[in-house]
């Protein structure tokens, strides 16, 4: 069994508390109520009140840039409200995608759910082993399917495009576990594999090619402002690293060009990635349960911007006139929430 899979498996084994199974409660939270958790989840003390006022009042967090005025206002930059709740199984992957919803995967359960601007869920799909989520730029949705084998020969992985109506087609296959999903302009996308060291691309029609071969652990990426760096972060190793790529003519990360930009330390088990518009980037320290910023030019320390969150996994800026475009929704792999936290700077366009 590869050392990941056993962590994994080791971790929900302890924090599996009886749950049947079953996905989140059709009432599974309210956008900004911060009274959604129950008595044995208390709402974070740092939540906003359901009134707050659209000036929510100074940063919890220092800022470089002034605040963009395309912030919805009712949070301060660092402070964090749980926006949907009740996924008894954990959830990981997430994505604003078809319809303008949020869409995020239940592995455990094989299921990806569509959340509306309350938080309300719906199952979209069934997809096995379902892990990362990413948009296409015609309106669809990319889920990687992890393979059930743990074996990391076995080439078992796969990557399904899901339509609005939740009905899913092949769109690659040979990855042994697809993990992260980048997103192309052209329709393809880049595709991240934890338990190996390799960063497949995807041209359009499907076809698989390892791009990136030397990454330890590759998961969460994204492209910087004008697609000119490309960043990646590492799971399972010991020195928990931040990489940068430089983008080629081509439009994608030069193997040739990188530099380890930040290294978080052992423990730090980073998992999923977002950038905003200054070129900072966001990840999601997964075992210490916080989100840290960092400079896309290396430059500084890390900056946490929430902490107190159960095993953070994925990340993605709000889209659309229903969600901040200066908030990261945040899913919790071992809880069963999802979390909103503003940040005070809007994210890049996908894809």
């Amino acid at each position: 069994m590869r050392t990941g899979y056993l962590w994994m498996g080791l971790a929900l084994a302890a924090c599996d508390d009886g749950a049947d199974g079953a996905g989140p409660t059709p009432d599974a939270g309210v956008a900004g109520d911060a009274q959604a958790p129950g008595p044995a989840d208390a709402a974070p003390p740092d939540a906003a009140p359901p009134d707050a006022a659209p000036d929510a009042g100074p940063p919890l967090i220092p800022l470089e840039h002034p605040v963009s005025a395309a912030c919805r206002g009712d949070l301060r930059p660092g402070e964090k409200v749980v926006f949907s709740q009740g996924f008894a199984n954990g959830i990981e992957g997430v994505a604003f995608g078809p319809g303008g919803a949020l869409y995020v995967s239940e592995p455990r359960g094989g299921r990806v759910w569509k959340l509306d601007a309350a938080g309300a869920a719906s199952e979209l799909a069934d997809v096995p082993h379902v892990i990362g989520l990413a948009p296409t730029a015609d309106g669809a949705l990319l889920a990687a399917d992890g393979g059930e084998s743990n074996d990391v020969a076995e080439l078992d992985g796969a990557v399904w495009r899901l339509d609005a109506a939740g009905a899913k087609t092949r769109f690659a296959e040979g990855i042994a576990t697809p993990n992260f999903i980048t997103p192309l302009p052209d329709g393809g996308a880049l595709v991240s594999d934890d338990f190996d060291t390799q960063v497949f691309h995807v041209a359009p029609g499907g076809a698989v090619r390892p791009l990136l071969t030397d990454v330890p652990s590759p998961n969460g990426m994204a492209f910087g402002p004008g697609r000119q760096g490309f960043y990646v972060a590492s799971t399972f190793t010991p020195r928990g690293e931040i990489t940068r790529f430089e983008v080629g003519a081509d439009g994608l990360p030069d193997p040739g060009r990188r530099r380890v930009l930040f290294e978080i330390g052992a423990g730090a088990t980073l998992d999923g990635l977002a950038v905003d518009e200054h070129d900072q980037v966001y990840v999601a320290a997964n075992v210490r349960g916080s989100i840290l910023r960092v400079r896309g030019d290396g430059a500084g320390e890390p900056v946490p911007v929430a902490t107190g969150l159960r095993t953070p996994a994925s990340l993605a800026f709000g889209v659309g006139a229903d969600f901040d475009p200066c908030s990261l929704y945040v899913t919790e792999l071992l809880g069963d929430r999802v979390w909103r936290i503003a940040v005070g700077a809007t994210g890049l366009p996908l894809p």
